[in-house]
C-alpha cells in the first residue's frame, strides 16, 4: 500500500501556470494571505516540486502549454494527494465546474475555483471557505 503524502505543517502552496505574470500575481496573493508559494510553469516542474515537498494547497491553471490541468489533476490522484486543490482559470464556468467535478470524482480535495485575473480577496475567500 502506498502512503498518502502528508500535508506539511507549513503553509505551503504550489502553483502551476505557464503565464509568468499570472503565476507571479498568484504568488504575491498567496504571500499576502500568509502562504509560502512555489511557482511552476510546466507539468514536469510541477511534478518534481510536488514530489519534493507535497504542499497544503495547489493552484492549477487548466490551460497549460505541453499539458493541461486535467493531467495535473490525474497526477495528483495517482500521488494520492491530500492537498487542497483550487482551479484558477479564465475558461467558461461550465468547463471549470466539469474539471472540479472530475477532480472530486478521482478523490481530490477540490476547494473551489478562482476566476482569472485572481484577486487577493478572492484567494483569501477561497482559502477561508476551505478552512485554511
Amino acid at each position: 500500500m502506498i502512503d498518502r503524502p502528508r500535508r506539511t505543517g507549513a503553509r505551503t502552496m504550489l502553483i502551476i501556470d505557464d503565464e509568468a505574470s499570472v503565476a507571479q500575481t498568484l504568488g504575491r496573493a498567496a504571500e499576502e494571505c500568509g502562504w509560502r508559494p512555489r511557482l511552476t510553469a510546466t507539468g514536469e516542474a510541477f511534478r518534481a516540486a510536488y514530489r519534493a515537498e507535497p504542499p497544503a494547497v495547489v493552484i492549477i491553471d487548466l490551460a497549460l502549454v505541453g499539458t493541461d490541468g486535467i493531467e495535473i489533476l490525474k497526477f495528483l490522484a495517482q500521488e494520492k494527494s491530500e492537498s487542497l486543490v483550487l482551479i484558477a482559470s479564465g475558461f467558461d464556468r461550465r468547463v471549470v465546474e466539469a474539471a472540479m467535478r472530475f477532480g472530486t470524482e478521482i478523490g481530490l480535495d477540490i476547494g473551489g475555483a478562482l476566476t482569472k485575473p485572481v484577486l487577493v480577496e478572492d484567494l483569501k475567500c477561497a482559502l477561508a471557505a476551505a478552512g485554511r
